[in-house]
């Protein structure tokens, strides 16, 4: 094992690059008086950096806080539990923070161990959705309050670029008070014109560092391709030709209308069987690749209950389309934007028949400035979601305010 020295050397390197000026939402929401907690989240929405703003506050420089990357080729022959152990007993280490778990076998077992031995020990680690980081042979799920980390919200995105902060609304906000917010947003925003940026290069953080969108398109191509071929790789342990498979399952998504796809069809585009088709449909929603809006709010989170299945975010079907050289069709980008943002912000969303989906006793209809209440008469809880419109009214709501809800 490296010596420690080495870890709180790399330590101090990465708090000296760790930008300061912009949080995510999430920071402000964690219980990091929790002896064990666990955030997990897509490949290049920030995990990393949270860990890092929050280990600021924690004085590492008396070095009783450090970080590390479980992907160091120190842990390849050398346990967790020994490094944790030396941490505790050699430096009166008080928090450990663990990123990349997901890169280290038997890792359930070792914090467990870590959390059991050391009871004035804290633990926080992070990993990517292609794991459930509660479940495993060494159940953390009484031990760890665990969250979830999205891409940025269109709010969060206009911090991140104009420095301005806009507060968050609630859903109820949204439906009653959209005038009001609409006028205090349009002071400092042209909120149709960024929400176009938004939904092109927006929804990660590293939108910022990219010299084009271009090339910001490209690193989102290089999030999914490492997604599929190291994380899911290394999860469900599948070979190159069965890799190449998840890649054709996302390049058919997103060419196809989202409700058209069923297993059956997809299996047949494939050469493969229903079973092996559902079961990689099944890997891309956990490696938070795809997103289903399901049927009912009380089904399962399995193919057969979703009545759509989406790419994850807008960007990422941008990418993708991009890639194949193939329009994206903007009603898709509309319902994936209300979809994406509202399932983010912990809302659960199904399917309505008499609209395009349901949030509690509400339905949505989304479109463009001239869309119409046809669809809606037999439903007096019912609102139009509208692009191109930076006003609300009654059972209006402009689009961009549904990223307002984290």
């Amino acid at each position: 094992m490296s010596s420690m020295k080495h870890f709180f050397s790399l330590q101090q390197g990465l708090l000296k690059n760790t930008p300061t000026t912009f949080q995510r939402f999430l920071i402000k929401k964690i219980r990091f008086s929790n002896r064990l907690i666990g955030i997990r989240g897509p490949r290049g929405v920030g995990k990393t950096t949270l860990l890092l703003q929050y280990l600021m506050t924690q004085k590492p420089e008396n070095r009783q806080s450090l970080y590390v990357s479980l992907d160091d080729l120190s842990f390849s022959s050398n346990t967790l539990l020994d490094f944790g152990s030396q941490f505790v007993e050699e430096y009166e280490g008080k928090l450990l923070i663990l990123d990349e778990v997901h890169k280290y076998p038997n890792w359930q077992q070792e914090i467990k161990n870590l959390y059991d031995r050391y009871p004035k020990l804290r633990v926080i680690f992070s990993g990517s959705s292609s794991l459930d980081l509660i479940q495993g042979t060494y159940d953390l799920s009484r031990r760890a309050l665990m969250y979830d980390l999205p891409g940025l919200s269109f709010r969060e995105f206009l911090e991140l670029k104009n420095g301005i902060h806009l507060q968050v609304l609630s859903l109820p906000q949204l439906m009653k008070n959209s005038g009001e917010w609409t006028a205090r947003i349009r002071e400092n925003i042209s909120p149709l014109k960024e929400l176009k940026d938004y939904l092109e290069q927006g929804y990660y953080p590293f939108s910022l560092e990219s010299a084009s969108w271009q090339e910001y398109l490209q690193r989102v191509n290089s999030t999914i391709e490492k997604t599929i071929y190291l994380d899911i790789a290394r999860v469900h342990q599948l070979k190159t030709g069965n890799l190449t498979l998840l890649t054709k399952i996302l390049y058919f998504l997103a060419t196809i209308p989202p409700g058209t796809v069923n297993t059956h069809n997809l299996a047949k585009h494939l050469g493969v069987a229903h079973e092996t088709a559902a079961e990689y449909v099944e890997f891309l929603r956990q490696a938070g690749l795809i997103r289903f809006l399901l049927m009912d709010a009380r089904g399962s989170k399995l193919i057969r209950n979703a009545a759509k299945v989406f790419l994850e975010n807008p960007n990422m079907l941008r990418s993708i389309t991009m890639t194949l050289d193939q329009p994206v069709d903007i009603g898709q980008i509309r319902e994936l934007f209300v979809l994406n943002q509202a399932q983010n912000a912990g809302l659960t969303v199904s399917y309505s028949e008499i609209g395009d989906l349901r949030i509690g006793k509400q339905v949505f209809e989304i479109g463009g400035k001239n869309k119409t209440w046809a669809n809606f008469k037999k439903n007096p809880q019912r609102y139009l979601v509208l692009d191109g419109i930076t006003e609300g009214e009654k059972n209006v709501i402009p689009l961009y305010l549904f990223g307002f809800l984290y």
